[in-house]
C-alpha cells in the first residue's frame, strides 16, 4: 500500500494556528489509503509508458473526497486546495478532466474490479468483528447471511444541451441514473448514466445495474440476495433474472425479490374482496417494533387467479395504510 506520510504528525489545536477547512476530507482521503484503495486504483489506471505528474488513482480518489465535501462539477476540485498544508499539491480542473476522459470502457471495468478487490477486504474486515459482518433486520429479526440490494433510479436536470442529455418523461432536458446500495453496510455499490429518455422499467437497465453490484461482492456475500426495486422492479425478465440467480446453476445460490406491482382492476377486485372478508393482517414496522396504527397487508396471490409466466413461489402482498397527511385535502 502506498505510504500515508502527508498525514504523519496531524493534530487538532485551539489556537487556531495552521487549520485547514473541510477537515472531513483528510479523513477520507486517508481511509482510502489505508484499505488500498488509492494503490489499486493507481495500478488499474496505470498506463504503459506514461508517468503522470498527478497519479490517477489518487486523482479519482480527490474528486471523490471532493463530492463528499459538495463538489457539483469538475471544477469544484479546487474545494481540495483547502487542503494543500496538509495533502500538498493536487490536480487542477484540467487535470482532472484530462484522467476522467481517459477512462475508456476497459479502464472503467478495471477500476471496478479495483473497487472489488478493496471491498472484499474491507469486508473480511467486518465479518472477523466480534459482532460480525452488519446483517439488515426485519421486525428486529436479522436476515443472517442475506445481502440485501436496493436499486433506484432518479432524473437529473441538465442545465444545457451536456453530452446524453434527453428529454424525460417529466417534460425537462436531463439524464436517468441507476444505483445500486448494500443495505447491510449503506454503501454504493454501482451506478450507471443514462440518457434521460430511459425508462425506469428497462428490464435490460435493471439487470445491468444489479449485475454490476453483485460483481462488487465477495463470493460469500452473493450466494443469498434480496434485490428490493420499486415499480421498476415490475418485468418479467427482471424477476425471471433473479430468480436463476442470474443464470447460476449452483443449489448454493438463492436469490429472492420484492418488487412493486401494477395495480389495474384484478388487484382492485381482489382488495374488496379482502375487504368484505376481514382477511386484513395488521402490519409491523412501528417505531416500537410492534403493528404500526392504521396499516394492514393481505396476500392476495391466490385472488388474483392463474399467474402465468411468473416464478412458482411468486407472491403478491398488498397494503392498505392511512393516507399520507400531504394528500389528505383540507
Amino acid at each position: 500500500m502506498q505510504g500515508s506520510e502527508w498525514a504523519r504528525g496531524l493534530a487538532m489545536s485551539g489556537d487556531g494556528k495552521g487549520q485547514v477547512g473541510h477537515v472531513g476530507g483528510v479523513h477520507l482521503r486517508l481511509l482510502a489509503e489505508r484499505t488500498g484503495l488509492t494503490e489499486e486504483l493507481s495500478a488499474a489506471l496505470a498506463r504503459p509508458g506514461f508517468v503522470p505528474l498527478h497519479d490517477r488513482g489518487q486523482v479519482m480518489v480527490d474528486l471523490a473526497v471532493a463530492i463528499t465535501l459538495g463538489a457539483r462539477c469538475i471544477r469544484d476540485i479546487r474545494l481540495l486546495e483547502h487542503q494543500r498544508p496538509v495533502f500538498g499539491p493536487v490536480a487542477s480542473h484540467p487535470t482532472a478532466w484530462r484522467a476522467l476522459k481517459e477512462l475508456d470502457e476497459l479502464a472503467r471495468a478495471r477500476a471496478g474490479r479495483a473497487r472489488a478487490t478493496v471491498r472484499r477486504r474491507v469486508y473480511e474486515l467486518l465479518r472477523k468483528r466480534p459482532e460480525g459482518f452488519p446483517e439488515v433486520e426485519v421486525e428486529g429479526v436479522p436476515l443472517a447471511g442475506w445481502t440485501v440490494i436496493d436499486s433506484d433510479g432518479t432524473l437529473i436536470p441538465a442545465p444545457s444541451e451536456k453530452e446524453g442529455a434527453h428529454g424525460t418523461y417529466k417534460g425537462f432536458l436531463g439524464h436517468h441514473i441507476f444505483v445500486a446500495t448494500c443495505d447491510n453496510t449503506g454503501e454504493q455499490l454501482a451506478a450507471t448514466l443514462h440518457t434521460g429518455n430511459v425508462s425506469a422499467n428497462d428490464a435490460a437497465v435493471n439487470i445491468d445495474i444489479l449485475t454490476r453490484a453483485v460483481a462488487q461482492l465477495p463470493w460469500w456475500r452473493r450466494q443469498k440476495i434480496l434485490f428490493r426495486v420499486d415499480g421498476a422492479g415490475f418485468s418479467h425478465q427482471l424477476i425471471d433474472w433473479i430468480a436463476s440467480a442470474g443464470g447460476r446453476k449452483s443449489p448454493t445460490f438463492r436469490w429472492e425479490y420484492s418488487v412493486g406491482w401494477a395495480f389495474t382492476a384484478r388487484e382492485q377486485a381482489a382488495i374488496e374482496i379482502c375487504d368484505k372478508k376481514n382477511l386484513w393482517q395488521p402490519a409491523g414496522g412501528g417505531a416500537d417494533g410492534g403493528v404500526r396504527e392504521g396499516a394492514f397487508v393481505a396476500d392476495i396471490t391466490a385472488l388474483l387467479g392463474e399467474l402465468a409466466g411468473w416464478p412458482a413461489h411468486h407472491r403478491v402482498i398488498a397494503r392498505k395504510e392511512p393516507l399520507h397527511p400531504r394528500y389528505v385535502k383540507d
